[in-house]
């Protein structure tokens, strides 16, 4: 499984964030994936029937916008499609 991908374990019909197997020198260890996208240090908890079978690609860019006055607005906004 690669390094970016998050792993999530079923719990009382919602999925639960959770860890991965890697092996680092000869041994193996739960790895967390990072967490950039999808509220840092919160515990993640989605209904089942929100991921499908095939899984979700979040996208993290930032957007930016002129307002009605001239200000620049910038924000980080985030994306969901299928994967």
């Amino acid at each position: 499984m690669p390094e970016y991908w998050l792993p999530v374990l079923p719990g009382n019909g919602r999925l639960l964030r959770g860890a991965a197997p890697r092996i680092v020198d000869s041994q193996v260890q739960l790895i967390e994936a990072p967490e950039r996208l999808l509220e840092p240090g919160q515990p993640l908890s989605l209904y089942e029937e929100e991921v499908p079978r095939e899984g979700i690609v979040v996208t993290r860019r930032y957007r930016h916008l002129r307002s009605a006055d001239g200000r620049a607005v910038l924000w980080i906004g985030r994306q969901k499609r299928h994967g």
